[in-house]
C-alpha cells in the first residue's frame, strides 16, 4: 500500500511537469531565450512552484544543449559547469529523445544531498525543443510526503539510496540551494537487501530499539523503499493478552477461595459460570459471554470477563491485521521465496514461485 502511495505521488509529480511543458510561457522562453521580461517572468514561476512544492529543490528549463535558459535560481542561466554535467545524464538524454523519465537516486552537486530528477521534454511544431527538468529532494520527499502517510500509525515509511557515495562532492561550495546537511537514515544495508527485491529484515537503532521491516526496490527511481515499525508495537498486542490472563488467574483465585464457603452457596452456579467462560477464554473462544442475574462483587466479575474477552478479540484482530499486511509483502514479493522441511518438501511458499513453476494452471492446486 505504502509502495503504491509512494508511486502515485511520483506521478502526480511527473504528470504537473509534463503540464508545464506544453504552457506558452515555458516554450516562448525557448523561443526567445533572451528576452529578460519573459525570462525574469518565467523564473518567478519557477520560484513560485519550489516554494509552494516544498520537495523540490530547484525547477529548470533546459535547450537542446542543456544550457539552463529560466531556473527558480536565476544564477543558474548560463552556467557552463551546469550545462556540461547535465548535458551528460541520461535523464536529458531520453527527454530530448521525446521520452519523459525519472532519474535518481543521485547526488546533487549544488547541495551535496540524494536527489531524483524528472525530465520532461518540450515540444514546439512537433519536435523537441528543450526540457523542463526539477530536482526532487529526497530527504524532503520523506518528511512532506511520506510522514504524512503513516501520521495514523505506529509504522514508518523511509525512501533512499543505500548504496549512493554521500562523499562524492565533499568539501564543495554548496552555496544555490539547501545548505543543511543530509543525514542518513539509520537503517543497516544488510546483505540480504542487496540479494532480492523484496523481503523483511530485522535489525537494532542506534538507540538500541529493536526493529522489524519490510524493504523493496524499486527501478524508476532507483531507491529502497523501507517501512519499519518497532518490536515493541508489533508484540504489544501479545503481552496486553499475556497480562490479561494473568489477571483472569487473579480473579478466579480469588473467587474459588469464597466458592470454599458455605455462606456463598447461593452464588456458586454464577462463579461455575465465570470459570467456565475465563475456560473458553484460555480456549480462545472469545464470543461467548457470561449471563448473570445476580449482581455485586459476581456481577462485576462477569462484566469484567465479558469486557476482557471483548478486548482480546480486538487485540487479536489486530494482531491478524498486522499479520496479513506482512504477509501482503511477503506475497507480492516478485521473486520466488520457499522454506523447505527436513526431508526436502516444500513447507512455505510465495504465489510467484508457484507461478515460475507453472501451478498456476492448476485452478486449485496447493503444496
Amino acid at each position: 500500500m505504502i509502495e503504491a502511495q509512494i508511486e502515485q505521488r511520483i506521478r502526480s509529480i511527473k504528470k504537473r511537469v509534463e503540464g508545464w511543458a506544453e504552457v506558452s510561457l515555458v516554450k516562448d522562453a525557448l523561443k526567445n531565450p533572451h528576452d529578460t521580461r519573459l525570462i525574469n517572468n518565467l523564473n518567478s514561476a519557477f520560484l513560485e512552484i519550489v516554494k509552494s512544492d516544498a520537495i523540490l529543490q530547484t525547477f529548470n528549463l533546459l535547450d537542446c544543449s542543456a544550457a539552463c535558459v529560466a531556473s527558480s535560481i536565476p544564477e543558474r542561466i548560463g552556467l557552463k559547469e551546469m550545462q556540461e554535467v547535465v548535458s551528460k545524464k541520461s535523464d536529458f538524454i531520453k527527454a530530448m529523445n521525446g521520452e519523459s523519465n525519472i532519474m535518481g537516486a543521485f547526488m546533487a552537486i549544488s547541495s551535496g544531498r540524494p536527489v531524483l530528477s524528472i525530465a520532461v521534454p518540450v515540444f514546439i511544431d512537433g519536435k523537441v525543443k528543450g526540457v523542463l527538468r526539477p530536482i526532487v529532494d529526497i530527504a524532503w520527499f520523506n518528511s512532506e510526503m511520506l510522514e504524512p502517510l503513516t501520521a495514523d500509525s505506529r509504522c514508518k515509511a523511509i525512501v533512499y539510496h543505500p548504496e549512493l557515495n554521500l562523499d562524492v562532492y565533499k568539501g564543495h561550495n554548496f552555496t544555490l540551494v539547501i545548505k543543511k546537511g543530509y543525514i542518513k537514515p539509520d537503517i543497516p544495508y544488510l546483505p540480504e537487501m542487496s540479494q532480492s527485491i523484496s523481503g523483511i529484515i530485522r535489525y537494532k537503532k542506534t538507540d538500541n530499539n529493536s526493529i522489524i521491516a519490510a524493504y523493496k526496490w524499486v527501478e524508476e527511481p532507483k531507491w529502497l523503499i523501507v517501512v519499519e515499525q518497532s518490536m515493541s508495537d508489533v508484540l504489544r498486542p501479545i503481552i496486553d493478552i499475556k497480562y490479561s490472563a494473568i489477571k483472569i488467574a487473579i480473579l478466579l483465585f480469588i473467587m474459588s477461595i469464597f466458592a470454599a464457603s458455605a455462606a456463598i452457596r447461593p452464588i456458586l452456579a454464577d462463579i461455575h459460570n465465570c470459570i467456565d467462560m475465563a475456560r473458553y477464554i484460555q480456549k480462545g473462544d472469545m464470543d461467548k459471554r457470561v449471563i448473570l442475574s445476580c449482581k455485586g462483587d459476581i456481577g462485576e466479575l462477569a462484566k469484567s470477563l465479558n469486557d476482557m474477552a471483548d478486548g482480546i478479540k480486538e487485540r487479536d484482530a489486530t494482531i491478524k491485521a498486522s499479520e496479513l499486511r506482512y504477509k501482503a509483502i511477503f506475497d507480492s514479493a516478485v521473486e520466488g521465496i520457499f522454506q523447505t522441511k527436513k526431508m526436502g518438501s516444500l513447507s512455505l511458499q510465495t504465489l510467484h514461485l508457484q507461478i515460475f513453476l507453472g501451478y498456476h494452471l492448476y485452478k486449485n492446486f496447493s503444496l
